[in-house]
This record gives C-alpha cells, structure tokens and sequence, in this order.
C-alpha cells in the first residue's frame, strides 16, 4: 500500500509537491483554506474584467531556460501562449527623457548609448553581463538533497566561468550602482525600475538575461488559470485537494531510532481548525515558513538558519496594488510590460507621499478586459504598514483613507 502525503496549501509549490508526490508513487493529499488553488499566483474577475494580481514575468517560459522542464512536468506550459514583450519598463524621467529597458540586449545597448555616450564604458560593461548570464542555467533535474560528489563536480565546472561575476553583482546595490553613472535619467532608472534602491544589481541583470532569452513571458488568460493547469495536472494524476479546510497544527509522534534509545519526533498528521485529525506518513508544509514553525509547530523545532533569517533577513514592503477597469481602448497600447512615471505633486497614501508611480497595461491580454475596455493597474510600495494596522482600528476611517 503506498505511503500517504498530505500537503499543506495549494498554492503552486504546494500543487507542484503533489505533482511529484503522485509522480513517485505517494498517495496525496492537498488541504487549502481558500476556495480557489494558486495561493498568492492568483487573480479575480470584477463586471467583467479579469484583474491579475502575480505574474509579471515567468522564469522557464521558454525552452532556453532550464526551468522549462519543470513547468512542463507540471503541465503548467502545454497548450498555454505567453507574451514576450519588448519592453520590460520604461522609465519616464523627471527630466522628461525615457529609458526603454529592451528586453533584446541587442536593442537596448544602442539605446544607452544613445542616452549617453559618456557612460559607455558602463553601458558596455552592464550589456557584456546580460549576454554572457543569458548562457546560464541553473541544474534543473533533480533536488540538491539527492546531489552526489560527480553531481556537486558537474555544477561546480558548469557555473564556474560565472561565479566571480555573479559575486560582485550581488554585491552591488542599486543605489552603489547607480552613482557610477554620468546620466542622470539612468542614475534615477536604475534606483527605480524595482521601486527599492536596497536590491543587487543581480536582481535588474538576470532579469534582463531571462528576457532576452525569451524565457520570461507572461501567460495568457492570467495567473489564476496559469495556476489551474497545475492543479489540472495533479487532479489528472489522482491527486486530491480539500479546498475551505485551514490547517492548524502538523501533528507530531515520537518514534524509536533505530542506534541507541534515542528517539526523534515524526510528523504524523494535521490538524484542522475545527478539530479533525488527518494521519499521514508525511507532511509537506507549503505554508509561509513562520507560520510553519511557529503556529503549526508551537515554536518546538527552529532551524539556527530559521532564526537567522527571521532576525537578518528584511521583509519586502507592503503595497498598495488599485486596478481599473477602463471604459475605453487605448488606440495604441505600448508595447512595455509596465512603465513609471513622475508624480508631481507627489501621491499621498497613508502617511506616504509617493513621488513616482509605475503601471502596468493589460492590453497585450484581450482576455482580460470586455470588448472595447482595458485593464490598467498601479503599483506603490509602502513602508508604513503600522500606519494601515492601526487605522484597522476604525473601520470608517480605514475605509475611507482606503478609498
């Protein structure tokens, strides 16, 4: 009799561990707490639009990048058209400039140039990191638990033309960056394409090197049914998902080791919020990783890396994400994934003042929007989350600062 795993959420890791579950033979088992699979890879349908709330690009989209074999085991490609903009963002400048970051390395170099020949050796130099990291690729067939010594030594030799480069670009932040360049619509873009100054440029190159590998598309018909395909997948393969079911505790027991009398506890099962008790032989929690160690796990069995991550590791800022659905068709859609511009005077949320704001453009999706309409969406960070936590407080005055 096969061996019973159950999961806990069906986002797309959760959905992609059930994929493999059943793939090697395990009986699985998947319980969500919402009504729907894809977790945060989602989106939502309003009069007639659909508003896409995840993917802005999706490494592994095409065959140059090793992720591709993954999402194909997933059925997550198959059958499914994906965009390949030629643009990834253009940055309207404060001085009224715009620096379009093509995703073909080989139009965006002249561009730079073009902006400003006196950072070329820079501009040179940015362009030789994204063809030489467009021939990178990560080893995709199989988890680095089950890597042997011939497995690290093939790694080892594949990624070492690359890794004195990768190093110093991770060591590089957009801000540090950015200072090294004359130009100041280039300073301004690169401290505000990812609308943070605190990332590594390794973020803004790999990005690019994906995109110039046309391995970075958007999936058609949204995130939502990006997700589906997966879940798809898993249900086809005899998998089950119990969606409306929270999970409360994973469920320890004690269990001899075999050397000494030693024992080590074994996850055994979850626990539901209303009390019911699910046996397993293993548990996979696809769950946030605090609430994991924390909530589920009472805080009994934290990793020393868990601690250092949760006291050393900053959290992404919370943001403000408005979709529109417009009356109107733009007449000529722009062909850039997103696009930034000035805010003057500046945008006030909360206690924020915004001076830039970045979009994002649905056309390139007719899905997504009735005939004759589109979807339009902004997107501001926001650092003040104590300041929407406690307005929580007062549900009018949340309410009307919220709209």
């Amino acid at each position: 009799m096969p061996k019973k795993i159950v999961i806990i959420g069906a986002g797309i890791a959760g959905l992609s561990a059930g994929v493999y579950a059943r793939l090697n033979g395990f009986d699985a088992e998947i319980y969500e707490k919402h009504t729907l699979p894809g977790g945060l890879c989602n989106s939502w349908k309003r009069k007639g639009f659909t508003f896409d709330g995840c993917i802005h690009w999706l490494t592994g989209s095409g065959p140059k990048d090793s992720f591709y074999g993954l999402w194909t085991e997933l059925g997550a490609i198959q059958g499914r058209t994906f965009i390949d903009h030629d643009i990834f963002h253009s940055f309207h400048g404060s001085d009224g400039r715009i620096l379009h970051f093509y995703t073909d390395v080989e139009k965006l170099e002249p561009h730079l140039l073009e902006l400003s020949p006196d950072d070329s050796g820079l501009i040179l130099q940015f362009c030789g990191w994204i063809r030489k990291f467009s021939n990178f690729t990560m080893p995709m067939d199989k988890a680095f638990e089950m890597y042997g010594i011939g497995d690290i030594l093939k790694m080892m030799i594949r990624t070492r033309p690359y890794m004195k480069d990768l190093n110093n670009l991770n060591n590089i932040k957009f801000r540090d960056y950015a200072g090294r360049f004359r130009d100041p619509l280039i300073k301004e873009a690169i401290t505000g394409i990812f609308g943070t100054e605190e990332f590594a440029l390794s973020a803004l190159v790999l990005t690019l090197s994906l995109l110039h590998n046309r391995a970075g598309g958007v999936p058609v018909g949204g995130s939502l049914e990006f997700a589906r395909s997966i879940e798809k997948r898993y249900l086809d393969l005899g998998g089950e998902i119990h969606f409306g079911k929270e999970v409360n505790k994973i469920l320890v027991d004690k269990e001899p080791v075999k050397r000494g009398k030693n024992h080590k506890d074994m996850a055994s099962g979850i626990m539901l919020d209303d009390g019911t008790e699910i046996p397993a032989d293993y548990v996979i929690s696809a769950a946030d990783l605090r609430t994991t160690v924390y909530n589920m796990l009472d805080g009994k069995y934290i990793e020393p890396q868990h601690e250092e991550l949760f006291r050393s590791v900053p959290l992404a800022p919370s943001s403000v994400m408005v979709f529109y659905g417009l009356n109107k068709k733009f007449p000529a859609a722009p062909p850039a994934a997103s696009s930034s511009y000035p805010a003057d005077p500046c945008i006030k949320i909360g206690n924020t003042c915004h001076d830039r704001i970045s979009l994002r453009d649905f056309n390139y999706d007719p899905g997504l929007a009735p005939e004759g309409k589109s979807v339009v969406s902004a997107l501001l960070a926001d650092n003040d989350f104590d300041y929407w936590e406690n307005l929580r407080n007062d549900h009018k005055a949340y309410k009307a600062e919220k709209d």
